[in-house]
């Protein structure tokens, strides 16, 4: 039966005469033309498809992380999601300042998350407030541009490094443990996370974009440190 269908599909294609010229027009561009089409919508349907499991699988991430978080707060603000790209922007010059969807997503079901009571600010898991991330940062680096400098020379790594343009603090688990992460929306490492740890001038990898990446690390490292 799908035999017949197809011979009658091409029944009703326009018949061309052969050619020697290379540049006319042969019975098989619009057979090839409609392949690609369909092709086309196929390779969309299932991006689309794709973005919607990441969507369900994200939210099953916000739910486990919202039970499994001893301190939650009230929602970040638009002004305050606002205030943090102004602020960034003023300190990062020449850079487009963006936050991803996802952590604005995060902040705006808990505008601050603690895995412990003590915390301490640094202790359990940390993700750290729109509010808190450039105070938090600038503590880090003790203030001194001089020094967030020298972390990027340190690291031999100008653009990947958790001292470079662009990269703030979002996130700790220790007194020693941070997680930076690209707020350059132009960037293509925009949403990575990158982990640093102080005591031993370490700077390395986390994360690799989209930023729900790193959502699902924060969930995989929350129940591994719940077991122990």
């Amino acid at each position: 039966m799908g035999g017949m269908y197809i011979s009658v599909f091409f029944l009703f294609l326009p018949q061309r005469k052969k050619s020697l010229d290379p540049n006319e027009e042969t019975l098989a561009s619009p057979v090839f033309s409609l392949f690609k089409l369909f092709f086309f919508f196929k390779k969309q349907q299932q991006s689309r498809n794709s973005m919607l499991a990441g969507d369900k699988r994200t939210s099953y991430c916000f739910d486990q992380l919202k039970d499994k978080f001893a301190e939650v707060y009230p929602p970040a603000t638009d002004d305050e999601l606002q205030s943090l790209i102004v602020n960034l922007e003023a300190s990062n010059e020449g850079l487009a300042i963006g936050i991803p969807d996802d952590l604005s997503s995060l902040w705006r079901i808990s505008s601050e998350w603690h895995l412990i009571k003590d915390h301490y600010n640094v202790f359990g898991f940390n993700i750290y407030s729109p509010q808190q991330v450039i105070p938090v940062t600038n503590d880090i680096f003790g203030g001194s541009e001089d020094v967030r400098q020298e972390w990027v020379m340190m690291s031999g790594q100008e653009q990947e490094s958790c001292g470079s343009a662009g990269w703030m603090c979002i996130a700790s688990y220790s007194e020693y443990d941070y997680i930076f992460m690209n707020f350059n929306k132009r960037s293509r490492m925009f949403g990575t996370t990158r982990h640093m740890v102080n005591n031993t001038n370490e700077d390395n990898a986390l994360t690799n974009p989209p930023f729900s990446n790193f959502i699902e690390y924060v969930l995989d490292f929350v129940e591994g440190y719940q077991q122990e």
